[in-house]
């Protein structure tokens, strides 16, 4: 086997892996030897018997692990009654990747494999059901807000509108028309901010950043306040989900406009930065702080104002921090930036 003799024994047990397998016999019959008609044939791998070769020689190149019986037929013609048939058991061992429990192995190993594969991706599938599910909540929520927005402001100021109008006298014209322009111009900015809001052309940070700073230079300079604007020139590409900026919007509208009435400020700083706490924006104004006597003696109205910002921010997992002294206030808001949504 392999090259090498192996004793003849009862059963002969083949080692793993021997390419060739070589039986020598000989088959004698002393008074008439070329009478002697012999075949062989190994039992569990030739189909049928073969003639005996002449050289007395069986080879067998790469059995396969298993057990067989190798036999011989010998017969004298004319000779009835002559028949003999030698057999000897032959066992080719098997390596251990060819064994039954290496292949269970495999098997069972696969079948595992194919169960993870599946619950993978069954779980993905969920996932991306989920997501799915949650964007709709989430477009549902946001167009009750709209809604909700839309009666709120739109409703309140064509009302107002309304009650100008009817109760304007002959000498009060003026004054009337001024309280109108100044109520369709808060009636426009609101239409700008939930049409900017819900446009989903806007869910990148550079167009946030874009319209605070326009936001804020415009509203400033009407207040008679100078704008000092610091945004890097190029930002990261995040997108900013639609809820996302309105949050931010607003807790930065509500920062701005605690400085136009309480501040007594000159001079307002914006400044918009990405970094790895996320986005930042810093809201800094010289003016006297939160009052004379310090944060105690704030006015009540910028204490809820603050309140709505901290709560703005925490929606979206950020954080509102306010620092203030008799020389300004500086507003920090902080806030993670979405993760980009993952492929189909």
């Amino acid at each position: 086997a392999g090259g090498a003799a192996l004793p003849l024994a009862a059963a002969v047990r083949i080692p793993a892996l021997a390419h060739a397998v070589e039986l020598d016999y000989s088959v004698l019959c002393l008074p008439t030897p070329g009478r002697v008609r012999a075949q062989v044939r190994l039992r569990g791998y030739d189909d049928d018997w073969l003639p005996a070769d002449e050289r007395g020689l069986a080879r067998y190149t790469r059995l396969p692990p298993g057990g067989y019986v190798f036999e011989i037929a010998a017969r004298v013609a004319g000779r009835p009654a002559s028949d003999t048939v030698f057999r000897l058991p032959v066992a080719v061992a098997a390596a251990w990747w060819q064994t039954v429990w290496f292949r269970a192995g495999v098997a069972l190993l696969a079948l595992l494999t194919g169960v993870l594969a599946v619950r993978a991706w069954s779980h993905r599938r969920l996932r991306r059901q989920l997501a799915e599910l949650e964007h709709a909540t989430a477009l549902e929520r946001e167009r009750a807000r709209i809604a909700r927005n839309i009666h709120d402001d739109l409703g309140s100021g064509l009302t107002r509108i309304s009650l100008l109008t009817q109760t304007a006298g002959p000498d009060d014209g003026r004054a009337q028309l001024e309280r109108i322009y100044h109520t369709v111009s808060d009636l426009t900015q609101s239409m700008d901010e939930i049409v900017w809001a819900v446009n989903p052309k806007n869910d990148h940070l550079e167009g946030f950043a874009n319209y605070l700073v326009e936001y804020a230079q415009g509203f400033l300079s009407d207040a008679g306040l100078r704008c000092r604007v610091d945004v890097p020139a190029v930002l990261p590409a995040s997108p900013l989900p639609a809820q996302f900026r309105h949050h931010l919007f607003l807790s930065c509208k509500e920062a701005l406009n605690n400085v136009v009435k309480h501040a007594h400020a000159t001079e307002v700083s914006v400044q918009v930065r990405a970094d790895a706490a996320g986005l930042v924006i810093v809201l800094t104004d010289n003016g006297r702080g939160l009052g004379d006597g310090g944060a105690g003696s704030a006015r009540p109205g910028r204490h809820d104002g603050l309140a709505n910002m901290r709560s703005r921010l925490a929606a979206v997992g950020g954080s509102c921090e306010l620092v203030s002294s008799p020389a300004g206030t500086t507003v920090t808001f902080t806030a993670p930036l979405p993760l980009p949504p993952e492929p189909s």
